[in-house]
C-alpha cells in the first residue's frame, strides 16, 4: 500500500513539473499559519520529497507579536527565515501556500525579492484555494498568473497538494495549541506552589483554559486527578483572594 501511495505522489509531482514547465520536482514545501485572534502565531512547514511526505523534515516557526493576524506579514517572516536557513535545509523546487490571488501575488513577490540573484535557484509558488461551501472537490490551484486548475481536472495532482495543505494546517494547529498551553501553564499556574508539571497538565486537560480553572469551585478542582482537598483550596484561594 505504501508503495502504491508513493507512486501516486511521484506521478502528482511529475504532473506539477509539466504544469510549471520545469525539470523534476523533487521537493515541495507547504506553509500554513495558525493564530488565535492574532495571538501566538505559529507557522508550519511540511515537506514532500522524492515520493513521500517526510515528517522528519517538518519545521515550526514561532512568529513575533507584530504579526497580529496579518497572514501576509507572517508568510514574509517565515519565508525570510526559511530562505536564510537554506544551508541547513535545501530550498524546495516549489512552495505551496493556502489562499487566493492576493496571497499568491504577495508570496511570489517575497520569493522573488529573496532569491533575486544568479546563485540562488528559482523557486516556484503555487496556491491552493477553497471552492464554494469549502467543498474539497471544488478546490482550485493557481499555477501562475494565467493558469488556474480545478481539482476535478487533475485529481492525482490535487491528492498531493491537498494532503500537503491539510497536513500543514494540522501541524500548525498542534503547534499553536502547544504554544497556547505553554503560555497558560506559565502565566497562571506558576505562581501557585505545590503544583508540578504533571498537575498543571492535568488541570489544563480537564478545564481547557486558565479562565475555567480560575472560575472552578473547590469541588470541581478536586475532580482533577492528583488534586486533593488541600491543593484545591489553595488553587481556589489563589484566584479569589485578590
Amino acid at each position: 500500500h505504501g508503495g502504491n501511495s508513493s507512486n501516486i505522489l511521484l506521478l502528482a509531482a511529475q504532473k506539477l513539473s509539466s504544469y510549471l514547465n520545469t525539470g523534476v520536482t523533487n521537493r515541495i514545501e507547504c506553509i500554513d499559519v495558525s493564530h488565535n485572534h492574532g495571538d501566538n502565531a505559529v507557522a508550519s512547514l511540511v515537506v514532500y520529497e522524492n515520493g513521500i511526505i517526510d515528517h522528519s523534515k517538518y519545521r515550526r516557526y514561532n512568529l513575533n507579536k507584530e504579526v497580529n493576524g496579518n497572514d501576509i506579514l507572517a508568510m514574509q517572516l517565515v519565508l525570510n527565515q526559511r530562505i536564510k536557513s537554506s544551508t541547513e535545509l535545501p530550498l524546495p523546487d516549489v512552495f505551496v501556500i493556502d489562499g487566493g490571488k492576493n496571497q499568491y501575488n504577495a508570496v511570489t513577490k517575497i520569493i522573488q525579492q529573496n532569491t533575486n540573484n544568479p546563485h540562488k535557484p528559482h523557486i516556484h509558488v503555487i496556491s491552493i484555494f477553497k471552492g464554494k461551501n469549502r467543498d474539497p472537490k471544488l478546490d482550485s490551484i493557481i499555477i501562475n498568473e494565467n493558469t488556474v486548475i480545478r481539482a476535478v481536472d487533475e485529481p492525482i495532482l490535487f491528492k498531493l497538494i491537498q494532503s500537503l495543505r491539510d497536513e500543514a494546517h494540522r501541524f500548525a494547529i498542534t503547534g499553536h495549541r502547544k504554544m497556547s498551553q505553554k503560555k497558560i501553564t506559565h502565566s497562571v499556574l506558576d505562581d501557585i506552589s505545590n503544583i508540578g508539571a504533571t498537575k498543571k497538565r492535568a488541570l489544563i486537560a480537564y478545564f481547557g483554559s486558565s479562565k475555567s480553572i480560575a472560575n472552578a469551585t473547590i469541588q470541581e478542582l478536586q475532580k482533577v486527578r492528583g488534586i486533593g482537598l488541600q491543593l484545591a483550596i489553595q488553587i481556589y484561594a489563589h484566584f479569589h483572594e485578590q
